[in-house]
């Protein structure tokens, strides 16, 4: 195929992810059979089930991730899974021959974005948010360029580098239909419906608050709540707080570990959105005009 050839590099959490996706839809939007996409990631990232359902090749490698406490899994990331990472991705890019690579951010990306470096391939690199994390600040050295969303983040990366651009959003999230929502969901149209959201990983502190309140929620609106999946089981405990409730605000209520299709909609039939500010979340919101509750995540880097 001749043409412009992308590989995308990065993920680990939805915000990393959705970015990528955001720009490999508009390059297709752009570019449309002009551009071959490939996508880099980690086996077991969200990236790896998200990626290929848009129809964009999708190659695995090891990752690693450095903690910021003491951990053991330090030791065998960074002496094991990152340096294999690093090998797998040369490779991948010896047979890719990309004309550019794009790394959004995330521990995921850290491997492919060095060979890149490495290999001498131009890199574009994405941060999301104002206080950049640490796998951006150490792959920005080795950049042609850094794309930022909030200027704020600027002053992070090496002086020259830096162009800001905001945070891509998917253009189908745009496109959401209110009635359509409502349906899809198996919702009352005419009650007000709060859509509550911890971001693709979910937020237990945040699924145990709207847990303990649903009695006083559910009489005033209805409840679409995407809570995740984790090792508290949120998600079987939320199932338990459904089912104490009376009938009539129990068909009030819905609980997803993840929703995926149907969010342009869902997004479209809310009156408020109750989320972690996530900069995916940020920035989806203020691009649909949404009333938001945003709750900070306390282990985010800089507060």
């Amino acid at each position: 195929m001749s043409g412009l050839r992308v590989v995308l590099a990065g993920g680990g959490t939805g915000g990393h992810t959705s970015a990528g996706l955001a720009i490999a839809a508009a390059l297709r939007a752009r570019l449309g059979d002009g551009v071959e996409l490939e996508w880099i990631g980690s086996h077991a990232g969200l990236e790896a089930t998200r990626v290929p359902a848009v129809g964009i090749s999708y190659h695995a490698i090891a990752t690693g991730k450095l903690r910021r406490s003491f951990a053991l899994r330090n030791v065998t990331d960074l002496t094991l899974r990152v340096p294999a990472g690093l090998a797998q991705a040369w490779r991948l890019l010896g047979r890719l021959r990309p004309d550019v690579v794009v790394a959004t951010g995330g521990f995921v990306a850290v491997p492919t974005a060095l060979a890149a470096a490495a290999r001498r391939r131009p890199l574009l690199v994405h941060e999301q948010v104002v206080v950049p994390g640490l796998a951006n600040r150490l792959i920005a050295r080795v950049a042609g360029r850094v794309a930022v969303s909030f200027a704020a983040a600027a002053a992070a990366f090496p002086p020259g580098k830096v162009v800001v651009t905001g945070n891509p959003v998917r253009p189908e999230l745009l496109a959401g239909d209110r009635a359509r929502g409502a349906a899809g969901f198996g919702l009352d149209p005419g009650v007000p419906l709060v859509y509550v959201t911890g971001g693709a990983l979910g937020s237990h502190r945040i699924n145990r608050v709207v847990g303990e309140a649903l009695p006083r929620l559910l009489a005033a609106a209805q409840c679409v709540h995407q809570c995740g999946e984790n090792p508290h089981d949120d998600a079987g405990w939320l199932v338990g707080q459904a089912a104490a409730l009376p009938e009539a605000l129990r068909a009030r209520y819905r609980v997803l570990p993840f929703v995926s299709e149907g969010l342009a909609d869902l997004y479209a039939a809310a009156a408020l959105v109750v989320g972690r500010a996530g900069g995916g979340t940020v920035t989806e919101k203020s691009a649909l005009g949404l009333p938001a509750v945003l709750n900070p995540h306390p282990g985010a880097r800089g507060d």
